[in-house]
């Protein structure tokens, strides 16, 4: 745990060599940074005090207010674990590689947006699937308001003068549910927006594995127009790892020098197997 902490300095760092994509920075860096900060603000937000109750003939029992901020904090150690074990398992070896060029393992862990919803949907009694529809919709009286209450009955115990215990009601006021309700809509749309783009990605890393066309294609597209044929050859002799190690090499390389790499891949594999079908140059056959 103490290693996850320790690691959280890399929110904040600029990273010379890119072993992730923009996606996996979406959540490990935007969405603990936003949790952490929502985490923040509330544990310095509390304002006890007196007030009137919206209807008080209606009974709510709901102790999950108390909780959120610690909450928040799990949800970010949730969010950049994925990035902890990433960083783990990757070891540096991309760095070592391009250490000699220019001043892997597992693509990432798809985060479960869908997970951290129906998570919070449970902490806040099935109410937050559909808060920012509700949220959007509302007229004259925020849905909201039983969700997150800003007054409370507040009942304390005290010891009379001969040694039993009474009860006393008052009414408290919760500004933080004032916070509450602003954090969790804002996590609301942020969640909902990390699960499409999660999905996306999700569509674009199975594209990548099972089509080899498409492999084909962001070699050119990352060497500038490498020739088909050539880009073919060079996808059809490595395997599926090799294909990502160099993909992520190209993606902290001069496209020059890149190029340049390709090549010589493309020459070594031809050379190497000289009973391989090498595509001519200029080809479209794929």
């Amino acid at each position: 745990m103490i290693d996850v902490l320790k690691s959280f300095k890399s929110l904040i760092k600029l990273e010379q060599v890119h072993t992730d994509n923009n996606v996996f920075k979406l959540h490990y860096k935007v969405t603990v940074i936003m949790l952490l900060a929502f985490s923040i603000l509330l544990t310095n937000g509390l304002i006890p005090g007196l007030g009137l109750p919206d209807k008080p003939s209606d009974v709510s029992r709901q102790g999950y207010y108390q909780w959120v901020c610690i909450v928040f904090v799990v949800q970010a150690l949730i969010f950049y674990f994925p990035r902890y074990l990433w960083k783990t398992w990757e070891g540096g070896r991309l760095r070592l590689l391009l250490s000699d060029i220019t001043n892997i393992i597992l693509r990432y862990v798809l985060k479960d947006g869908l997970g951290q919803i129906h998570f919070l949907d449970w902490l806040i009694t099935g109410n937050f699937s559909m808060y920012g529809i509700a949220y959007a919709m509302y007229n004259h009286v925020n849905p909201m308001n039983s969700v997150f209450p800003k007054v409370t009955k507040c009942t304390f115990h005290k010891f009379g003068p001969s040694g039993t215990r009474q009860n006393f009601d008052g009414l408290c006021i919760l500004p933080l549910n004032i916070l509450n309700e602003k954090f969790f809509l804002i996590l609301w749309y942020w969640l909902f927006l990390l699960l499409f783009v999660s999905f996306c990605a999700l569509i674009y890393r199975a594209l990548f594995l099972f089509v080899p066309k498409f492999r084909v294609y962001l070699l050119r597209a990352q060497t500038r127009s490498f020739e088909r044929g050539m880009a073919q050859t060079v996808v059809d002799n490595i395997s599926y790892g090799d294909f990502f190690v160099l993909y992520k090499i190209g993606k902290n390389l001069n496209p020059i020098m890149y190029k340049e790499l390709v090549q010589g891949m493309h020459d070594y594999i031809v050379h190497r197997n000289k009973n391989y079908k090498s595509y001519p140059v200029g080809t479209d056959e794929v």
